[in-house]
Formats: structure tokens, C-alpha cells, sequence
């Protein structure tokens, strides 16, 4: 889901595969739908074209599944729940591994990680500064 920067040549290996389907983008609230039917995510950038952090971890992790991601340098914080990869042939290695996976502590862990950086979540601590702040500026 989303766009597909891929050269022809790559996007032909892709399509060989009956279970790869590059849907494109969708609209935000069709996102979950899509979500329930998928067994593994990915974040397959290319570490040293990606500007911001990959905030779409979050969202994965939400699901519990298993996520796979190339070796961004913010991944770092959750290798314990993800695989991380540094090359092309440990990415692929991951996603073998990552079929078989069966542990539900760690689709637990995952979904607090999200829980804890939800919006919600950081609205919240947003407005415990500001009391604070206002607190110590009254007294």
C-alpha cells in the first residue's frame, strides 16, 4: 500500500509473486481493512534517502504482527520487536522467519510500544507539560 518507487525491471520480479500485491494508495480509513489480511509488514527504504522517521512503525506494531524493516538508524530503539536488516539477502531471511513466527508475547509487546506513542498518548503528555509549566510559573 502506498506508492511504488521501483524501476520497471524490479517491478516485474515483484509481480512474479502470487502472494506480493502492490495496491497503491489508499485512502487512511481503508488502512485497517487491509491491515487485518496482512501477515507481515515491511519497511523496505533505502536508509540513506530516508529524511524522517518511519512513523508508519507505529501503526504495524498496533497490528502485533511481525515487522521487517531494512537498517534505519530509528529502528534501532525497537529491535527487540522487529527485524532489522542489513542487506538485501537478511531482509528476505527475515520475512522467511518472521511466516513462521507464533509468539504472542511479542505481538503483546509490540501493541504497547504503539499504545505508549499513540496520538492520544502524546497529546496527553503535551498537556501534562503545559499543567506543569503553568504550576511552575503560578508558584
Amino acid at each position: 500500500i502506498g506508492n511504488v518507487l521501483l524501476d520497471e525491471k524490479q517491478l516485474l520480479r515483484i509481480k512474479q509473486n502470487n502472494n506480493v500485491f502492490l495496491l497503491g494508495v489508499k485512502d487512511y480509513n481503508e488502512l485497517p481493512g487491509y491491515m487485518n489480511n496482512i501477515d507481515i509488514f515491511i519497511l523496505p527504504y533505502i536508509p540513506s534517502l530516508v529524511t524522517s522517521p518511519a512513523t508508519k512503525v507505529y501503526d504495524y506494531m498496533a497490528t502485533g504482527k511481525p515487522v521487517v524493516s531494512t537498517n534505519l538508524v530509528e529502528m534501532d530503539q525497537f529491535s527487540k520487536l522487529i527485524k532489522i536488516a542489513g542487506s538485501d539477502e537478511e531482509f528476505l531471511n527475515h520475512i522467511r522467519s518472521c511466516l513462521n513466527e507464533n509468539n504472542p508475547e511479542l505481538r503483546y509487546e509490540r501493541k504497547q510500544i504503539a499504545i505508549q506513542n499513540s496520538w492520544k498518548s502524546r497529546v496527553q503528555e503535551i498537556l501534562d507539560l503545559i499543567s506543569v509549566t503553568k504550576k511552575a510559573i503560578n508558584n
